[in-house]
Formats: structure tokens, C-alpha cells, sequence
């Protein structure tokens, strides 16, 4: 039973995520679209953990 209550518990965070592309801007920071941010309910000064995963730009022909 309370291995159940434990998993009830990590839900939440495990089906609360989104993914999306977004550029570095020249200060180093990133953003979330605000279609992101209202469809997780993220607010200023949430903490979210991050999973950078680069994108290879092709190179032109």
C-alpha cells in the first residue's frame, strides 16, 4: 500500500513535462513559450530542471 501511495505522488511530475525548440540568446538564457508555460502552469520564479539536448544545424549546400 504505501509503495502505491509513493507512486501517486511522482505522477504529477512524471506526466508534467513539455518539448519544444528555442534558441540561446547572446546572454546565454533560454525561453519557454508561453503556450509551454500556460499548458504546465509555469509562473516567474518556478524552478524547472532542464535536459539540453543540441539540435546539429546542416550546413548549406
Amino acid at each position: 500500500m504505501d509503495s502505491a501511495f509513493k507512486l501517486a505522488q511522482s505522477m504529477p511530475q512524471f506526466v508534467s513535462w513539455g518539448a519544444f525548440k528555442t534558441s540561446v540568446g547572446s546572454n546565454g538564457r533560454i525561453s519557454i513559450p508561453e503556450a509551454e508555460r500556460d499548458a504546465l502552469g509555469l509562473r516567474e520564479g518556478d524552478l524547472v530542471q532542464v535536459v539540453i539536448i543540441p539540435i546539429d544545424k546542416k550546413s548549406k549546400k
